[in-house]
This record gives structure tokens, sequence and C-alpha cells, in this order.
């Protein structure tokens, strides 16, 4: 292998992990939560923090059914 060849080979290599870093990064991360006596685990797309009993009032009101 020449010079030239093994420079163009190492560039697509360390091009491809960099995209394929970006591209998981992009990926939102599903975080694993348990219950409150940790013996059961879940995750979730749709996480709700509500502040207030208004903020309640309007996540349950705005639910799908």
């Amino acid at each position: 292998m020449n010079r030239r060849n093994f420079i163009n080979t190492s560039s697509v290599t360390v091009a491809g992990a960099m995209v394929s870093r970006l591209v998981a990064s992009e990926q939102p991360q599903r975080q694993i939560r348990t219950n409150w006596a940790g013996n059961l685990k879940y995750s979730t797309d749709n996480l709700h923090t509500p502040k207030s009993l208004a903020k309640v009032q309007e996540v349950v009101k705005n639910a799908a059914n």
C-alpha cells in the first residue's frame, strides 16, 4: 500500500467513525427508570414532569385516549 492509499483509507475510516457517532447522538436516548421499590424497570417516550396542579390538569386533558 502506498502513502496515498494509506491516507485515503485512514481518512475514510476516521470520517466514518465520526459520522456514526454524530448520527447516534442525534437519536434520543431512552432512560431506563425504576419504580419506587426498584423491582420494575420501564422506559417511555412521553414523560411529563408538571410543577403545578394546573400543569397536571393540562397534561391529563391533552392526553390521547
